[in-house]
């Protein structure tokens, strides 16, 4: 899993009224975007620098203009904290499944002697 990064982040709120946190690399056309799409309740904020999805919500958490949206922020960070450990599961049983088919029968001969 590569991990993305971004310069934008905030809230918007789509048409059925979902508050979700979104992140971008372009200000202007994030927000463009978002408006033609008929979100509402757009926040946005400029990054200083390029920050991944955990740091970004770590950050609009201190942030007072985000205040409100505390609790939507949280179930982000969840949320990428539970697909973060799904992803470590799955790399280590790949792993492991690669080490087991480089065990040569001379190796499984050893280890039982």
């Amino acid at each position: 899993m590569t991990e993305k990064v971004y310069r934008v982040a905030g809230i918007a709120t789509d048409k059925r009224g979902n508050t979700r946190v979104r992140y971008s690399n372009e200000l202007d056309n994030r927000i463009k975007v978002l408006t033609r799409d008929s979100f509402t309740n757009i926040k946005l904020i400029q990054l200083d620098d390029e920050y991944d999805k955990f740091e970004i919500c770590q950050i609009l958490l201190s942030d007072n203009r985000f205040t409100d949206y505390i609790d939507i922020i949280n179930n982000e960070l969840d949320r990428i904290k539970r697909l973060s450990d799904d992803y470590s599961v799955k790399l280590l049983k790949k792993q492991r499944k690669l080490a087991l088919a480089n065990i040569s029968a001379e190796d499984i001969l050893e280890a039982i002697r």
